[in-house]
């Protein structure tokens, strides 16, 4: 199933939900799982289609990558099917698929101008590569401080009664490449770790990488 526009009082950011997880039941029948993608494109107009960022259609190739990870399960225990997997693994097929992007094959069945039809032109998805160096190796240090900030919060042995400004400057000193701005604190609205079920385990985008 697909979601892929924004409504009032969805939520914001792009997930794979399952609404039913594959396994065999008692008479060893398939039963074979039931996947959301959930995006949040922008809408189509009256006069113009729903038209995707690069970043949209990698985003959805992540999201597709979990997908396909549950849909292409076979096995007997739900708890071992689809996505249910060691948090240093699940992310690995959702990573894996954004490699697509880059592919020919892969853009020419889809990425054409919607009025002319034509292909995207080999020279600019070169340039896509090569654009996607600008900032790596920020956008690298930046996932380990979320990991890093991530384990120190799960690494706390006793209730925390301190200052989350100065907690998190410690957790994440290592790897910043910027002084942090006065006032402002990334624990607070770090879904993933609190509510996103990658409790002491947001390293596994890194991972996953590697």
């Amino acid at each position: 199933y697909t979601d892929f526009f924004p409504r009032a009082t969805k939520q914001s950011g792009a997930w794979m939900t399952n609404f039913r997880e594959q396994y065999l039941d008692k008479d060893g029948k398939d039963v074979r799982p039931l996947v959301t993608l959930t995006m949040n494109f922008t809408k189509p107009t009256d006069s113009k289609p729903s038209l995707l960022s690069f970043y949209e259609v990698e985003t959805f190739t992540h999201e597709f990558g979990h997908a396909l990870h549950s849909l292409l399960s076979k096995c007997k225990y739900v708890s071992l099917s689809g996505t249910n997997v060691y948090r240093d693994f699940v992310e690995l097929p959702s990573q894996f698929n954004e490699n697509f992007m880059t592919e020919s094959e892969f853009l020419d069945s889809f990425a054409k101008h919607y009025i002319t039809g034509e292909k995207i032109p080999q020279d600019l998805v070169q340039k896509v590569i090569a654009s996607s160096q600008y900032g790596a190796a920020y956008a690298c240090m930046r996932q380990l401080g979320f990991g890093y900030l991530d384990l120190a919060w799960y690494t706390i042995d006793k209730p925390f009664e301190g200052d989350p400004f100065k907690f998190e400057a410690e957790a994440t000193k290592d790897v910043n490449m910027f002084p942090p701005v006065e006032g402002c604190l990334m624990s607070p609205q770090f879904g993933h770790i609190f509510s996103g079920g990658y409790a002491a385990g947001y390293y596994s985008y890194k991972w996953a990488e590697v």
